[in-house]
């Protein structure tokens, strides 16, 4: 199995990053990805919205390679007034767009 963690925390050594230890060390897995947002190079902006490509720097196209490959994938951050992270918030609009997280079909409105 094929895990990727990702720690969402805009700071090292915090909870996120001892549960996500915590979880790989129970996990039986022969491959595990790390990921550290707050480590990663990107622009945060998603400039034109989903439907114009926006290329993607190095670190995400390597995060978005090793999601790809994934079996599991395990994200931890904090709750801040109700909601992720801004950095987390940027990673997800980054990737998660057309033809990589899910595609249109031909009878969708859109």
């Amino acid at each position: 199995m094929h895990l990727v963690l990702i720690d969402g925390h805009p700071d090292a050594n915090r909870l996120s990053a001892h549960l996500l230890d915590v979880y790989r060390n129970a996990c039986k897995a022969s491959i595990v990805d790390h990921i550290a947002i707050r480590d990663l190079s990107f622009d945060p902006v998603l400039h034109r919205g989903c439907l114009q490509p926006q290329r993607w720097e190095p670190d995400l196209l390597d995060a978005a390679q090793k999601i790809d490959l994934c079996d599991h994938l395990v994200i931890a951050f904090p709750m801040w007034w109700g909601a992720e992270p801004a950095v987390v918030k940027a990673f997800i609009d980054r990737l998660l767009l057309p033809h990589f997280a899910f595609r249109y079909h031909s009878d969708d409105p859109w």
